[in-house]
């Protein structure tokens, strides 16, 4: 009788112990497996700057209150500095690959006339100029040298859109009513303008007019340019080119952004209040993650090509008067949309529309940016 009940607690402890195992294995193995926290490599102040400009991966640009700006890139942490004559103002494309130094003789956005224009690439190079280009301000491309001279400050009844191309060569020039906002698609191969009675139109490169889609007050487009995200007061309408794909109805003053995958089958929609993935062709929801923390309100968003990681921001811009505008969140979602990191910030002084994130796959860098300063982590 001792003898079997002491084979049987040898099996159970047997058993324990085998179970016991597999948890410190499992538990090991999504250690392992767990996404790495990222890694602050540096803070910048940049209370003192104009303006920054520019992306991680590429560059920023810190454009400094008189003399010039510096070019700063990471992750080496090279960097120059040039100088700004009187009468010279700095542009750059929305990452920072390219940008134009633009020589003026008046400031006043009704009369501002360009007396010269020079590109450059981000290491400094001149790629190109132009001398009295008879324009008042430049669209620049992230993928190439290529910009779109506007004749006529925004706004008013009558514009002019030149395109130049990657030489500097004018090769059209197009009228349009009333132009609001223009930017490029991703790869630089179109030409998205907000016009007319709101409607946003689409120009090839070289400056022909492709697609017209009515009622526009915001729009977003993929890294190609084909699919295109087209919001009007609450309604919010996905195309494939011409082609409707779906509609959604968004409370007004909620949208913040959309971004799409770079496989073209997912977009990641940021309202105030929450953050979704949705899937095109099935117009249906993979996941929706909402903000959580009393008084705070998404901002802004970044996401990598394939939807692997999402990162999103936040501010208590809905918070108690007294503190309102002072602190914000970054989060960092993973593609099931599990958060996985979650940044806090401090500001001295209030500021809305903060903080802006950025992110960049390839060098596994992503940034953080107050109206104070400027973090780069890496991943």
């Amino acid at each position: 009788m001792f003898g079997e009940t002491s084979s049987v607690g040898t099996l159970i402890l047997r058993r324990l112990a085998t179970l016991f195992l597999l948890v410190v294995t499992l538990c090991l193995a999504g250690r392992v497996e767990a996404a790495p926290r990222p890694e602050k490599l540096a803070s910048i102040d940049i209370s003192s700057y104009r303006r920054v400009t520019g992306g991680p991966g590429t560059a920023f640009y810190f454009l400094k209150m008189k003399g010039g700006f510096e070019v700063k890139s990471f992750p080496e942490n090279t960097s120059y500095v040039r100088s700004l004559a009187y009468g010279r103002k700095l542009q750059t494309s929305a990452n920072g690959n390219y940008f134009v130094v633009i020589s003026y003789d008046s400031f006043r956005p009704t009369s501002l006339r360009i007396t010269g224009v020079e590109m450059f690439d981000i290491a400094g190079k001149r790629l190109w100029s132009r001398t009295d280009p008879e324009c008042n301000a430049f669209v620049l491309a992230d993928a190439a040298p290529v910009a779109v001279g506007i004749v006529g400050a925004e706004g008013l009844p009558e514009s002019t859109l030149k395109f130049f191309s990657e030489s500097g060569e004018l090769l059209n020039t197009v009228t349009v009513d009333h132009l609001s906002k223009a930017s490029f698609s991703e790869d630089g191969r179109f030409l998205f303008a907000i016009a007319g009675s709101e409607a946003l139109l689409k120009f090839t490169a070289g400056g022909n007019l492709i697609s017209q889609y009515p009622s526009c007050s915001q729009y977003r487009a993929s890294a190609d340019g084909a699919l295109v995200a087209v919001l009007q007061d609450t309604l919010l309408r996905l195309y494939d080119r011409d082609s409707l794909l779906l509609e959604r109805q968004i409370a007004r003053g909620e949208f913040r952004d959309l971004q799409f995958s770079r496989d073209r089958e997912s977009a990641a929609l940021l309202t105030a209040g929450y953050l979704e993935v949705i899937d095109i062709k099935r117009a249906l929801t993979n996941w929706r993650w909402p903000v959580g923390g009393d008084g705070y309100r998404l901002v802004d968003l970044a996401v990598d090509e394939n939807f692997g990681r999402l990162l999103c921001s936040s501010n208590n811009s809905a918070d108690r008067p007294e503190v309102r505008n002072s602190r914000g969140k970054v989060y960092l979602l993973n593609e099931s949309g599990q958060l996985v990191w979650e940044y806090d910030l401090s500001y001295a002084s209030r500021a809305i529309r903060h903080p802006l994130v950025q992110f960049d796959a390839r060098s596994r860098l992503l940034s953080v940016m107050s109206a104070e300063k400027l973090e780069l982590f890496s991943f």
